[in-house]
């Protein structure tokens, strides 16, 4: 029975969920492995970068100092990093001086010894798993647990940021997108009051890697109108480089950005947006599907209704009645 809804719909709308991630950078050599999503993000971000002829390289290691220097772009402060000489073996002359003596004075990094670092050889899945806890702020708490490694593995695992990381050996590209991916939302563990003795700490819930450091939000909604299409009853005509997005209870309207953001109607999703510095208008960054990879092909006479407040289309298959 059909109930009169107004909708933005072709004769065919596909709604696609799909598993990888939708941004402007994608990589040959991570597309299906268990990284892409992160290392698509993080490439988003402007965090990591490709190889040789836009290759990845996830099964690579990773360098000390490519590690020192990726944590000082997650915190915006790479290409402003001021150098000094802290190590014998990093010189002025080395690519990430600055940086690795950013990260020393930040107490990210420590050295191999007093007066090396090392900085060419491979981070060691502790060593990274370390700097990555420390430049959440949480090396007191680590600390406090044991510390190297065991605080800060420990400390790792309460915050969830070794999900899907292979533990141990030498930390690769892969396995270092998915940790630093997993941590960008973290809450940061910062200084809360000062005494004469002792200072007080404790977790930011409203600062993160991605909110304090680049400017950047994460929600988890649906993009339920494109410009040619729209879930909803009443739609409100987004423009041609647009679609909105709705967490359940409200709706925005952003811009796409460099992502195919259009494809993804009925698609619930992570959505990583920052304001435009001119205009304030939220713009999409990179945006990932939540849902398994499913298509559903639904013909527009066979749409029966909708409902406004879950976000979801009804409409008829085989008889009965199902959302999308």
């Amino acid at each position: 029975m059909k109930k009169g809804l107004t909708l933005l719909l072709a004769f065919v709308m596909v709604i696609t969920l799909q598993a990888g991630p939708v941004s402007a950078q994608t990589f040959a050599d991570t597309t299906g492995t268990n990284c892409e999503t992160e290392v698509d993000v993080l490439s988003a971000l402007g965090i990591v970068e490709g190889k040789a002829e836009g290759a990845y390289e996830p099964d690579s290691a990773l360098t000390r100092a490519e590690m020192a220097t990726i944590l000082l772009r997650a915190m915006n402060m790479a290409e402003n990093a001021m150098g000094q000489d802290v190590f014998t073996d990093v010189p002025s002359s080395h690519w990430a001086y600055a940086n690795i003596a950013a990260a020393y004075q930040m107490g990210i990094v420590n050295g191999t010894s007093a007066t090396t670092f090392a900085p060419d050889a491979s981070v060691t899945y502790e060593q990274a798993v370390k700097m990555v806890v420390a430049a959440l702020g949480y090396t007191v708490q680590a600390e406090a647990m044991g510390g190297y490694p065991s605080g800060y593995l420990s400390k790792a695992a309460q915050l969830d940021v070794l999900r899907g990381v292979d533990v141990g050996g030498e930390m690769t590209r892969g396995n270092m997108a998915i940790l630093l991916y997993n941590a960008l939302d973290k809450p940061l563990f910062e200084k809360t009051s000062y005494g004469e003795d002792s200072y007080t700490y404790d977790a930011n819930e409203s600062a993160t890697l991605l909110s304090r450091y680049l400017k950047v939000e994460k929600m988890t909604g649906k993009v339920v109108e494109t410009p040619m299409a729209c879930a909803e009853l009443v739609p409100s005509k987004v423009l041609s480089d647009e679609v909105r997005v709705s967490d359940g209870t409200a709706s925005t309207v952003m811009k796409k950005g460099d992502t195919d953001a259009q494809a993804l109607l009925g698609v619930r999703a992570d959505v990583f947006y920052r304001e435009d510095d001119i205009t304030d208008t939220p713009v999409i960054v990179a945006i990932v599907p939540r849902a398994a990879s499913k298509s559903v092909e639904i013909v527009a006479k066979d749409v029966v209704g909708g409902n406004t407040t879950a976000q979801t289309l009804v409409y008829m298959e085989d008889g009965e009645e199902k959302e999308a």
